[in-house]
């Protein structure tokens, strides 16, 4: 990736992660992650784990958009220094 796409790349990403409505439908997903947790019983294990599965997908999601939100301030800086 050229130096421009890593900070249109982190532009968009941050657009993303500071949307309302994308804040609003993540702690929906997370809501109802739990909600479908608590209604596991003691020996669904696997549902569990399904459970869990999802809810790092979600994670993962969130943590990528960050990387490329840092990865685009870094880009931002170096050309800074040049």
């Amino acid at each position: 990736m050229t130096p421009n796409d890593i900070i249109a790349r982190g532009e968009r990403a941050s657009r993303l992660i500071e949307n309302e409505d994308f804040k609003d439908l993540i702690a929906a997903i997370n809501d109802d992650i739990f909600e479908q947790f608590r209604k596991t019983k003691i020996d669904q294990k696997d549902e569990r784990e399904q459970i869990h599965q999802v809810s790092y997908a979600v994670d993962l999601l969130i943590k990528k958009l960050n990387k490329y939100k840092s990865d685009a301030k870094l880009e931002l800086d170096r050309i800074s220094r040049v």
